[in-house]
């Protein structure tokens, strides 16, 4: 008799572990595992912004704890895959406000928040707002960090889900560690990371208001219009960013099922574009692999026939990618520099003459003069939080 109650026990103890593995009843948002990435003392934090020769006008106050979190996110497909990210918050008492952070482009799978402070801005920007007093979110992206997909760059359902999904794993953290979130949610990312903190205020305004709760967004420096971006550089003889056309291209011709690089890109750039996107070049690695010159990057029939309307499926999915078809509630900051040949300046422009035109009056916009896309990257970032801090403070009188 005990023997057989011995053999039952083990036996649901089996079965209820094959459960609890079973990636099958996984749901979006769902943790898998966490891990420390490390403690920080003002004093560190100060010493990794010297490392990189910057500075910001802030009172760094509390140290701050960084962790890793994997957590469950749908692929294009929607089939739930791994993903990764970072949550950074100060060892302080009381109710703590958030700030999402969506970092810039990246190919390489390590350089991301999830890696630490050191290796991206949105993790070093979040270890400095988090010694200010913030919880801070930070999402790798699907193709980077912990996922092995093929990166789905500025496919934006996607992005939002990512970012969503990471918010959700974030809100379970705090409450196993007992830390107080005030509901208060902040957006902020430059270049891809624009159009992802665009987007994803979009879709949660939308969709996800019983969730999360906008308090602002500012969307830095994003190709918010992908329709005009290609449009402005296509008119153009070269681009010094050719890995961001790779990317997007290589991007849906995959997810599409397009089978089309051949017939879009030159030799041996169409056969080698798939290999660099594997999360191990960094890059300017890719960028040192192609050429700036367009008319030896592309076929002269794709630029023909984008330039004579007959190239549907790229302008369907780039029209479809594209940001300007809501109008938020929450106050949005545009921030870019005024020299951008990386991302055509008339993306924030055209979105500020949209919010305008469609009745949005909490909608403002900061022009850095002479400023390029690389140059303007870290004033924006820090602007967008000196403009945080005003609204919270404003909220808190």
């Amino acid at each position: 008799m005990k023997n057989t109650i011995l053999y039952l026990l083990v036996l649901i103890f089996i079965l209820t572990a094959c459960q609890d593995n079973n990636p099958s009843l996984a749901e979006r948002g769902d943790i898998i595992k966490t891990k420390q990435i490390g403690t920080y003392s003002p004093q560190d934090i100060t010493g990794i912004l010297t490392s990189f020769q910057y500075s910001v006008p802030f009172t760094l106050t509390h140290n701050i704890k960084a962790d890793k979190i994997a957590y469950m996110t749908p692929e294009p497909g929607g089939k739930l895959v791994n993903a990764s990210g970072a949550i950074l918050y100060p060892e302080t008492e009381g109710s703590l406000p958030m700030i999402s952070f969506q970092h810039g482009t990246q190919t390489h799978r390590y350089l991301v928040p999830s890696q630490g402070p050191n290796n991206s801005e949105a993790s070093l920007a979040g270890a400095v707002a988090a010694s200010m007093g913030y919880v801070v979110v930070a999402a790798d992206y699907l193709g980077l960090g912990d996922s092995e997909v093929v990166p789905p760059y500025l496919i934006k359902s996607t992005s939002v889900t990512t970012v969503i999904d990471m918010l959700r794993a974030a809100q379970e953290y705090l409450e196993d560690k007992g830390i107080t979130w005030d509901g208060s949610l902040y957006l902020a990312g430059y270049s891809q990371g624009g159009v992802v903190t665009m987007a994803t205020h979009h879709e949660i305004e939308q969709n996800y208001k019983d969730e999360f709760t906008v308090s602002a967004s500012a969307p830095l420096a994003g190709a918010f219009d992908l329709s005009l971006t290609v449009d402005s550089i296509l008119s153009w003889e070269t681009y010094i960013e050719p890995v961001l056309i790779a990317n997007l291209v290589y991007s849906y011709d995959h997810y599409n099922d397009w089978n089309r690089l051949g017939e879009i890109f030159q030799e041996p750039y169409a056969s080698n574009i798939p290999g660099y996107f594997n999360g191990t070049y960094m890059l300017e690695g890719i960028n040192a692999k192609l050429t700036e010159n367009l008319q030896e990057l592309l076929q002269a029939e794709f630029i023909t026939g984008y330039r004579n309307g007959n190239e549907p499926a790229l302008e369907q999915a780039l029209e479809a990618n594209s940001l300007l078809t809501y109008t938020p509630s929450a106050p949005v900051r545009f921030i870019y520099g005024e020299e951008d040949r990386t991302v055509p300046t008339q993306n924030t422009t055209a979105a500020l003459a949209y919010y305008k035109t469609n009745g949005k009056n909490n909608v403002d916009s900061i022009t850095l003069p002479g400023l390029n896309h690389e140059d303007a990257a870290v004033t924006a970032i820090i602007a967008s939080m000196q403009w945080f801090e005003e609204l919270r403070r404003s909220d808190l009188l």
